[in-house]
């Protein structure tokens, strides 16, 4: 397995915004989202509308907090209808975060980290024939000190080692160093943290399968800084690179993860929007001191944001749903 990667592998697909609105079919395995939000409250709605239209079964996010947010992050407001919210990091201002949205469809359960789980998720997720596939959702922040970067590396080097059937390891490393062509880096320091990553990966023989740039920045060059990891190459089919979400400067990474899985049945919940009182909404949001409200936050974003959750709020009070079984 020298160099971890098989030369015919073909290269991701650049393809438009429209891809937001493609629907793909997978016979066996489930489709993924992943993305690095640099900020997730003001990009909800079209996270929201993607897991509408695609459906995908993981949606997995790196840094869902802005960097210097003065306000704390309530998981209520970044939930997705029909999903299971795995977050972390939410609470702690030194830190970014991150976030797993498993379909309710699928059944995910915490794992515990042995090493100290900075800016990290991990979830076991059944599969058929006792199968066991560990997921996970990291962010390595290029500020790390000397002292986080051997965490990482520790946790990293430990998780890989779990007896799992299955792994699919995404999020973004922070590593520009590497070329994941030739599985170098450009740095000379084997102590430095691109190489002491390239050899846990080696050592567990895990395959990387982005080689096209996913970050762009005006008047910087692209760099390959979100990865996706999994023990086995044929694991991940249909890899498209889409254009960012809302302003972030990280794409889009979307792809089926293949593998057998059985569904569970679930309650699909839909707002029967003709049958809202909106007698009682329109009350209660006349009620709101507003002027006093907007006084308390300064950005418009975090105006937007205290609008937005009042709404979504009411809305569940008054509007009714109606449930229906899907799989």
């Amino acid at each position: 397995r020298e160099g971890v990667r098989d030369e015919n592998l073909k290269e991701p697909v650049v393809i438009p915004e429209s891809v937001h609105r493609h629907d793909f079919i997978h016979n066996n395995g489930f489709k993924c989202f992943y993305t690095n939000a640099d900020s997730l409250l003001n990009k909800m709605d079209e996270l929201r509308l993607i897991a509408t239209n695609n459906e995908p079964k993981v949606i997995a996010i790196c840094e869902t907090k802005p960097k210097n947010f003065r306000y704390e992050i309530n998981e209520a407001e970044i939930q997705i209808q029909n999903y299971n919210l795995y977050v972390n990091s939410l609470e702690k201002n030194d830190e970014r975060g991150v976030a797993i949205y498993v379909h309710k469809s699928i059944e995910a359960n915490s794992v515990n980290v042995p090493s100290n789980p900075r800016e990290s998720i991990w979830l076991n997720i059944p599969l058929n024939n006792n199968d066991k596939l560990l997921l996970g959702c990291l962010y390595r922040s290029p500020s790390n000190t000397k002292e986080q970067n051997n965490d990482f590396i520790q946790m990293m080097r430990e998780m890989t080692q779990q007896q799992y059937s299955h792994y699919l390891i995404l999020g973004d490393f922070n590593l520009p160093k590497i070329d994941w062509n030739i599985w170098e880096s450009t740095s000379v320091n084997m102590a430095d943290t691109d190489n002491r990553f390239i050899e846990v990966l080696r050592d567990a023989f895990l395959f990387q399968h982005v080689n096209t740039p996913t970050r762009n920045r005006h008047k910087e060059n692209p760099h390959v800084l979100d990865l996706i990891i999994t023990n086995e190459q044929g694991m991940i089919s249909e890899l498209e690179i889409s254009s960012p979400l809302g302003n972030s400067d990280h794409s889009c990474l979307q792809f089926c993860f293949n593998c057998y899985i059985e569904y569970k049945k679930t309650q699909v919940q839909r707002f029967l929007y003709d049958k809202g009182n909106y007698d009682a909404m329109k009350e209660e949001m006349t009620n709101v001191n507003w002027e006093n409200e907007m006084e308390k936050r300064i950005t418009v974003n975090e105006k937007w944001n205290y609008i937005s959750k009042k709404i979504n709020l009411l809305s569940e009070q008054h509007i009714p749903k109606n449930k229906t079984t899907k799989k």
